[in-house]
């Protein structure tokens, strides 16, 4: 009905793909996540819109024992954001706040900047939460969940009915003293972050991904000293 066409075209999607896809070859991982959000700020309507994490080879950890290249299989992944100190009060302060806010540690995979942007390092915890779903079989054939047969008032007494388990979609927030948010529901039955991982493979249960131009930067670097290294020998202070 075209619903996965507008919100590529709404959320410039071609542009996300070929950013995180770029990001996947350079350094073996990258990420991006569907999201529900208001059309505009004075609008009652929401759409789902897709967004790019940046920075996400640091960011975001997938959760448990997964094995798919996708990731639809963990148990749950954490998005870490920085925030200022405004902002997290803001958002997690009031009056029934307990303890002062504790920032997570950072933990960069290539930390080599000193002047970095400071805040509160929070992170985002989108988990699995085990339901039970009831669906409905009409005389038809046609499938419908319990809320939408309840919402269109259809007749369901001669309805077939069968309970199945499933997931819905929760997250909460924490910070390095604990969690700061209730779990909060969301419209997603899977996890809506995307990992994008190139060379994907599982060696002694560790997930491994690799891009191709990461490690010809670090051959490269390897060339430059050790020439730099030859011209300050030979020509600049010879021994």
């Amino acid at each position: 009905s075209g619903l996965i066409k507008n919100m590529e075209n709404i959320s410039n999607a071609a542009a996300v793909y070929n950013t995180v896809a770029k990001k996947s070859i350079v350094t073996g991982a990258s990420m991006f996540r569907i999201d529900q959000e208001f059309c505009d700020v004075d609008s009652f309507d929401q759409e789902l819109v897709i967004t790019p994490i940046h920075d996400a080879l640091d960011r975001v950890w997938f959760l448990g024992n997964y094995q798919k290249q996708t990731g639809e299989d963990a148990d749950a992944v954490t998005v870490d954001h920085l925030v200022s100190s405004d902002e997290y009060e803001q958002r997690f302060g009031g009056e029934d706040k307990l303890r002062e806010a504790q920032s997570l540690d950072d933990n960069s995979a290539h930390p080599v900047y000193y002047y970095k942007r400071t805040g509160i390092r929070i992170s985002e915890l989108i988990y699995k939460k085990r339901v039970t779903k009831v669906l409905y079989q009409l005389e038809d054939a046609t499938v419908l969940s319990e809320e939408d047969a309840k919402a269109s008032g259809m007749d369901l007494s001669k309805a077939k009915r069968r309970e199945r388990d499933t997931y819905k979609i929760m997250i909460r927030f924490y910070d390095g003293g604990g969690f700061i948010s209730e779990p909060e529901d969301t419209v997603f039955d899977h996890l809506n972050v995307i990992p994008v991982w190139p060379n994907f493979e599982i060696v002694e249960d560790k997930p491994i991904t690799s891009g191709a131009v990461e490690w010809l930067m670090d051959w490269q670097r390897i060339r430059n000293y050790a020439g730099s290294k030859k011209v300050e020998d030979v020509a600049l202070s010879p021994k």
